[in-house]
């Protein structure tokens, strides 16, 4: 009897401590390392670069200033090596990095930063950063080093923002399931700063404000309104 009652009590601690885990994927403001849940972020699948290359280095950048041209890309002489490259990602308003990516006796061609990539700072009072669709780097012919500044959007709201005293780690891909739903949504919008021209900046800002309000409505907040679905709903499509 007693026997029996020991095993009845371990599994209703693992069912509790499966419905909790279940709850952190669904809840806002309960999740991992994102807004002041505290924790570390949890993924669901590391982040794997083509075989032959690696990353070089993630540099936080102070005060991010958006642009439709990467600042150093701008000074070269030529625009032919890395011209595609300057500048990636949505958001931008708190978060960029400039990272470098090198690759040696490889033929790779691109590298996918995929939608829910999650950043680590090492800092707890700078803010962690997400990917919120995917972003794509090319190798242009006979180059072998990509280097591109790339726009996250920030999931701890109140935390300052990237700096180049921080260390970064791409951790993988998040496991929560609120984020990956918005992600979804915005898989084939125009939100990435490459969709836009200096002309129609403001444009971009305006979208990634929203949006930056939206997952902070998932990671400080109660979750997204019907009000924000239906932003995010008439959104442009990319290639219209």
């Amino acid at each position: 009897m007693i026997k029996q009652s020991l095993l009845f009590c371990i599994s209703l601690l693992i069912i509790v401590g499966c419905a909790k885990d279940d709850n952190s994927n669904t809840t806002p403001s309960s999740i991992p390392g994102m807004g002041e849940a505290g924790g570390e972020l949890q993924v669901s699948a590391p982040f794997v670069l083509p075989e032959g290359v690696t990353l070089v280095s993630i540099e936080g950048i102070d005060d991010p200033v958006i642009t439709t041209t990467f600042e150093e890309s701008a000074l070269k002489s030529s625009s032919r090596f890395g011209y595609r490259n300057n500048c990636r990602g949505s958001g931008g308003d708190w978060m960029a990095l400039k990272m470098t990516f090198r690759k040696k006796n490889s033929n790779c061609k691109e590298i996918f930063l995929p939608a829910g990539c999650v950043f680590e700072s090492d800092d707890e009072e700078s803010q962690n950063g997400i990917v919120m669709q995917d972003i794509k780097l090319i190798f242009e012919e006979l180059q072998e080093t990509i280097t591109a500044k790339i726009y996250l959007y920030c999931i701890n709201k109140g935390r300052r923002g990237t700096s180049y005293r921080v260390n970064y780690n791409l951790k993988g891909i998040t496991d929560c399931k609120i984020i990956l739903d918005v992600i979804t949504a915005l898989q084939n919008k125009r939100i990435d700063i490459s969709d836009f021209t200096d002309e129609d900046l403001d444009d971009y800002k305006e979208i990634c404000s929203y949006l930056q309000d939206c997952v902070w409505k998932i990671t400080n907040g109660n979750g997204l309104e019907d009000n924000d679905w239906n932003f995010i709903k008439r959104l442009r499509d990319r290639n219209r």
